[in-house]
C-alpha cells in the first residue's frame, strides 16, 4: 500500500481544488494525469472508482467539453468519490474530504 499512499498524498491538495480545476482544461488534463498515477498504484476494491473519476476528468481536458449524459455520470462520480475518501482515510490516513 505504500506506493498508492505516497500517490494518494500527492494529489490530496488537487483533489480538494477539483472542482475549480474542471474549468481549466490545462489544469484538468493535470489533474487527468495525477489521477491516472493513482489508479496505477490503487488496490482493486478501488481500482475501478479511479478509472470512472479519470474518465470523467478528462471529458474537461478540451475547451469544450461534450457535456451529454454528465448528469448521470456525475451521480456515479460521487459514490466512487465517496468510496475513494472513506479508503483513502481508512488505508492511509489520508484526508481527501473536500
Amino acid at each position: 500500500m505504500g506506493s498508492y499512499c505516497d500517490a494518494l498524498r500527492s494529489v490530496q491538495a488537487d483533489w480538494k481544488g477539483s472542482s475549480a480545476m474542471l474549468k481549466n482544461p490545462a489544469a484538468a488534463t493535470r489533474f487527468a494525469a495525477s489521477v491516472a498515477q493513482v489508479e496505477a498504484t490503487a488496490p482493486d476494491e478501488v481500482k475501478p472508482d479511479w478509472a470512472s473519476l479519470r474518465t470523467l476528468v478528462q471529458k474537461f481536458t478540451v475547451a469544450t467539453p461534450d457535456l451529454t449524459g454528465l448528469t448521470k455520470q456525475l451521480q456515479g462520480f460521487e459514490a466512487s468519490a465517496k468510496r475513494i475518501e472513506v479508503h483513502a482515510r481508512e488505508t492511509c490516513q489520508v484526508d481527501l474530504s473536500h
